[in-house]
């Protein structure tokens, strides 16, 4: 792996942890690391890495707080929910394009 490509899989790495941009900004930089300029490609992961730091620090730091382990245990199941919204998402988006696999080929046997 040349290091170009390790520096866009470190972008696309930072890019997935990252809470504060919505999905939609996500994925463009994601689906772009390869097309960005080096300088670009460089600014873009230090921002994100930083940013992911800085969250990284204050989520330590609540935590830290937490002696009963009552946000730990909100942030669990908040996360939980995420992931099976974001499964159920993707099992729909794949269950819209079998259907549509389908009816274009009912079309075609017509």
């Amino acid at each position: 792996m040349s290091q170009r490509e390790k520096k866009e899989q470190l972008l696309r790495d930072e890019m997935e942890r990252c809470i504060l941009l919505p999905p939609d900004e996500k994925k463009f930089w994601i689906e772009n690391a390869a097309i960005l300029p080096n300088a670009m490609l460089d600014e873009v992961f230090r921002i994100v890495q930083e940013k992911n730091e800085t969250v990284d620090r204050y989520i330590e730091a609540a935590l830290a707080e937490d002696k009963d382990r009552k946000y730990l245990s909100e942030l669990k199941a908040k996360i939980k929910k995420m992931k099976t919204e974001a499964f159920a998402m993707e099992e729909k988006s794949e269950e819209e394009s079998v259907e549509e696999i389908l009816e274009q080929q009912l079309e075609d046997l017509s």
